[in-house]
C-alpha cells in the first residue's frame, strides 16, 4: 500500500504527538469503561532512528463489522432516529450512549483510514517535517468520503542539539484545516476549532508557534477564513487569535490555561447586519497525576511517520501490577455578541460556561473511571450561535444546563485477553422553553407550540417535547466484553439499556389531522458485536 518507498527496508506507521504540550496517545474508543480520556505516553521525537526520512502509507486504519440492534422493544418506525432491526452495519446515534467516546469526536465503530504523505529532516539544532493527511471516512460501496485531517508543516528549533533537553521553539502552519488547534482540553468541551466559521465553505488555515520546555509550554496562534459579508454580499476575511500555556509546579501537580477571540464576520440579523459577530473565551485546567500521563485527546494531535513504532501505537493495553491515577478538572467561560432582542438594532454579549471532572484509577487487574460534566445552553450553541440564531435567548425564555455523572469499572481475568467492565450514568439534557409563546428558531416545526420545551442533546440535535410537559434525566448501563485476539485484533460485545424518559415522536391522528408530538418508548434495549482490527 506504500505510494513512496524509503531506501531502507522499513515499515512505516503513525505516531500522533501533541502540539499543545501534553504527550499521550489515546486508548482505542471501545475499549472497555475506559473509552475516553485514558492515554498512554507519546514517542518521543528524541527517539527517531533516522534524521532524514519520507514515506506515504495509509495509516491508523480502524476496521469495524459490528452486528448492531440499537433497540430490540421497538418495530421499525417506533423511534427518531429509526430503529430498523437487526443488520450489519456501523451504529445509529441511538447506540452511542451519552458518557460514550467523551475525549474523541468519533464514535468507535467507523470503518475508516488515513493516507499520509511524509517527510522528515533532522540536522543538528533543526528539525523539519510536514505531512499531508487525508481522511477516509464513511466508505460505501460506490462512495468515499475524503477530508483533510490535519495536513501541517512544521520547523522546530532545539536549544540542545543533542536532544537530551526538551526545550525547542516550533512553528506550525495547517494549510487547509487548523481544527486540531483548539482551546480547552476535553474533546467535547473544546472550542475554537473549525466550526467557529461554519458559515464558511473555504479552508480554515492557521499557524502556531510554540514553546517546550523541561516544566511547561506556552503557544500561541492564529486561523483565519473567509466568510459572505451579510451587508455588502461580499466575501470579507475573519480571522481568530489563540494563546495558552502550562507548568508543571510539581511533578504531579500541573496547571494550564489557554484563550481565544475570533471575528466570526458580520451578525446575518437585518437590524445589525452591520454589527461584528464576535466569540471570545478562557478555559483552564488543574491536573493531578501519579505513575499515569496528562493526556490529551487523541483528535487535538499531529500525525507523523516514525519507522520502528507501529507496535507501540496499536498494540494491547499493558496492565501492570502497582497503582496509576490521574484527575482533572477544566472550566472555560465564553462570551460572544449578538443581537440584543429588547433592542432594535443593538448588541448583547450572551456568555456560556462549561466544565467537568475526569478522574481515573488503575491498580492491578482493575480500572476506574469517573466523569462529571456541566454545560450551559449558550456553550452547547455557541457554533451555531445561539437559539434563535445570532440572538440572545429573550428574557421571557427559560434555560437549563446539561449535566451529567458516569462511572466505570473493568477487570482484566488474569492469564486470559479477555476483559470485563460496566458503565452507568445519568444525563440531564439542557433545556428551552417558552411558557408564554412559540419557540422561535426551530425551523417553523408546527409542533413548537406554545409552552413547548426543546430539548437540547447537543448543537443541531433538538427533541420537542409534547406541549407542557418537562425534560427529565436519563439513565443508561452498558456492560462491554473485549477478546484480545492479538495487538491488531479484538472481538467485542456491547449489551445497554436507557430510560429517556425525553424520547418523542410524530403521530397523526387522522389523514387530514397535523402531525403531533407524542412521548415514544423510553426504554432501550440494545446490542453491539463487533470485529475490530487497527494497524
Amino acid at each position: 500500500m506504500n505510494l513512496k518507498k524509503h531506501s531502507r527496508s522499513r515499515i512505516f506507521a503513525v505516531t500522533i504527538f501533541l502540539g499543545f504540550g501534553g504527550n499521550a496517545l489515546a486508548q482505542s474508543p471501545s475499549d472497555p469503561a475506559m473509552e475516553s480520556g485514558e492515554t498512554e505516553p507519546a514517542i518521543s521525537l528524541t527517539e527517531q532512528s533516522d534524521p532524514d526520512y519520507d514515506g506515504g502509507n495509509f495509516m491508523d486504519v480502524r476496521l469495524n463489522l459490528t452486528l448492531t440492534n440499537e433497540n430490540v422493544l421497538v418495530e421499525p418506525g417506533d423511534t427518531i432516529p429509526n430503529v430498523p432491526g437487526w443488520r450489519f452495519g456501523r451504529p445509529s446515534s441511538l447506540g452511542v450512549l451519552f458518557f460514550d467516546n467523551y475525549d474523541t469526536r468519533f464514535s468507535g465503530y467507523e470503518t475508516l483510514s488515513h493516507l499520509v504523505l511524509y517527510k522528515h529532516h533532522d540536522s543538528g539544532h533543526h528539525e523539519v517535517e510536514g505531512g499531508l493527511v487525508l481522511r477516509i471516512n464513511n466508505l460505501a460501496q460506490d462512495r468515499i468520503n475524503l477530508s483533510d485531517a490535519g495536513t501541517y508543516l512544521r520547523y522546530a528549533y532545539w536549544f540542545d542539539k543533542d536532544r537530551k533537553s526538551p526545550e525547542r521553539i516550533s512553528v506550525t502552519g495547517f494549510p487547509t484545516s487548523s481544527d486540531r488547534f483548539r482551546l480547552g482540553y476535553s474533546f467535547r468541551l473544546s472550542w475554537g476549532g473549525s466550526n467557529v466559521y461554519r458559515r464558511s465553505d473555504s479552508a480554515k488555515p492557521g499557524v502556531k508557534v510554540q514553546y517546550d520546555g523541561k516544566d511547561g509550554y506556552a503557544f500561541m496562534g492564529a486561523k483565519s477564513s473567509v466568510v459572505l459579508d451579510p451587508s455588502t454580499a461580499e466575501e470579507t476575511s475573519v480571522m481568530g487569535f489563540l494563546a495558552g500555556g502550562g507548568y508543571d509546579v510539581t511533578d504531579m501537580l500541573r496547571v494550564e490555561a489557554n484563550m481565544g477571540v475570533f471575528d466570526r464576520g458580520n451578525n446575518e440579523l437585518q437590524d445589525v447586519v452591520n454589527q461584528k459577530l464576535m466569540l471570545y473565551g478562557v478555559s483552564t485546567q488543574v491536573s493531578l497525576h501519579k505513575g499515569a500521563p496528562i493526556g490529551r485527546s487523541v483528535d487535538f494531535a499531529l500525525y507523523r511517520n516514525d519507522p520502528e513504532r507501529i507496535r507501540e501505537l496499536f498494540r494491547r493495553p499493558v496492565w501492570e501490577s502497582g497503582t496509576s491515577w490521574q484527575i482533572a478538572a477544566e472550566a472555560t467561560v465564553i462570551g460572544q455578541t449578538l443581537k440584543d432582542p429588547n433592542v432594535t438594532g443593538g448588541t448583547t454579549i450572551q456568555l456560556g460556561y462549561a466544565g467537568d471532572v475526569n478522574a481515573r484509577l488503575r491498580t492491578g487487574n482493575l480500572r476506574y473511571r469517573l466523569d462529571l460534566q456541566a454545560r450551559d445552553l449558550a456553550f452547547i450553541l455557541h457554533p451555531t450561535p445561539s437559539l434563535p440564531t445570532y440572538s440572545q435567548f429573550p428574557d421571557e425564555y427559560e434555560q437549563t444546563p446539561n449535566l451529567f455523572a458516569a462511572a466505570g469499572v473493568d477487570y482484566r481475568i488474569p492469564n486470559t485477553p479477555v476483559t470485563t467492565g460496566v458503565i452507568v450514568g445519568i444525563d440531564m439534557p439542557a433545556t428551552l422553553t417558552n411558557p408564554t409563546g412559540v419557540l422561535a428558531g426551530i425551523d417553523g416545526d408546527a409542533n413548537a407550540m406554545e409552552g413547548s420545551t426543546v430539548v437540547v442533546r447537543s448543537e443541531g440535535d433538538f427533541e420537542i417535547l409534547p406541549p407542557g410537559e418537562k425534560a427529565m434525566p436519563q439513565y443508561a448501563i452498558k456492560s462491554v466484553s473485549r477478546l484480545d485476539i492479538a495487538n491488531n485484533f479484538a472481538t467485542l460485545i456491547d449489551a445497554y439499556y436507557s430510560y429517556d424518559p425525553n424520547e418523542a415522536r410524530y403521530q397523526r391522528d387522522g389523514r387530514e389531522e397535523l402531525r403531533q408530538r407524542v412521548f415514544g418508548q423510553f426504554h432501550q434495549l440494545g446490542f453491539n458485536v463487533t470485529l475490530q482490527a487497527r494497524f
